[in-house]
């Protein structure tokens, strides 16, 4: 594989969909990760103003690994979404009820993934 071709590891963008600004919570957390890591970016969205977040608001193409977590009508809606517009690209992902969840979960994972994507990166 030529380095062209090997897909971008260390930029990791994570898409926080909330139903309304007030209830995002860790943000301290979230904006502590996007300061300590280069390759680490978040962004809100604020479903009551921007509507429901779709494919389209991903900013992804074929090369894009997506790790998806949220309600099942949304996971499977973007899932479906996503292998229309991009059939190529890996999809992992968990979907809840509204059961409970925990954020602190999904935030250990993505300093997992960032390790990962770090010692990949040293390696190369």
């Amino acid at each position: 594989m030529n380095c062209e071709d090997k897909p971008n590891l260390k930029n990791i963008h994570m898409i926080y969909s909330v139903r309304h600004i007030c209830e995002a919570i860790h943000l301290n957390e979230l904006k502590q990760l996007d300061k300590e890591n280069k390759g680490f970016s978040f962004s809100l969205f604020d479903t009551s103003k921007q509507g429901f977040i779709t494919a389209d608001d991903l900013g992804i193409d074929d090369h894009t690994t997506l790790y998806m977590c949220g309600p099942r009508p949304m996971v499977l809606a973007i899932k479906k979404q996503m292998k229309e517009k991009y059939p190529s690209t890996e999809i992992i992902y968990e979907a809840f009820s509204f059961t409970g969840t925990f954020l602190e979960d999904i935030i250990a994972l993505i300093k997992k993934l960032i390790k990962r994507f770090k010692k990949k990166n040293n390696d190369q």
